[in-house]
């Protein structure tokens, strides 16, 4: 909670995600997932509470494709995902009946890596290009800057990582 500006939220919920990756061959790798959830939610702004119920989906598909040159290897991935956040009609405590607000998300996500294998480091550098399409049931006026920046739009991600081999499970990357 964020008590200097008078606004509090919590939520209490579930998803439930499965994983499943399925080797096409020694360079070809295709992915899914797809998840469900619910939260309830408990907010606060000044002395108005409500607590709204969203319900969530979210699936993905993607392709891999892996080439090993030594101890280097360059990775190039395709996905789409899609993500969709129902917010149930509620009550606040002012009596105002708030609409119900779907969000939904489609992004196609393309790019590609390379790593190299200098145990027990793993630096690789990727750089992914974000087609996003996203849609609100909110009133224009009441969206937030970033759902009216990214209704339609394209961006670039540059990430790298430095992974680390042969160590014990508890062992973790670090990122950039």
């Amino acid at each position: 909670c964020d008590w200097s500006s008078d606004v509090c939220s919590s939520d209490l919920g579930l998803t439930l995600s499965p994983y499943m990756v399925y080797s096409l061959n020694e360079a070809w790798l295709l992915d899914a997932s797809f998840g469900v959830g619910r939260s309830n939610l408990d907010s606060q702004v000044g002395s108005v509470t409500g607590s709204p119920s969203t319900d969530r989906f979210f699936s993905s598909v993607g392709l891999t494709h892996m080439r090993m040159f030594g101890k280097a290897t360059l990775t190039g991935k395709a996905s789409f995902n899609y993500f969709n956040d129902d917010i149930k009609a509620y009550q606040s405590s002012d009596l105002i009946v708030n609409d119900p607000l779907q969000t939904k998300l489609s992004q196609l996500k393309i790019g590609g890596q390379v790593s190299y294998d200098a145990k027990p480091f793993v630096p690789f550098f990727g750089v992914y290009q974000y087609f996003n399409n996203l849609n609100s049931s909110a009133p224009a006026r009441s969206r937030s800057r970033a759902q009216r920046m990214f209704a339609s739009s394209s961006n670039c991600a540059l990430s790298s990582t430095i992974a680390v081999t042969d160590l014990p499970a508890s062992a973790a990357s670090i990122s950039a």
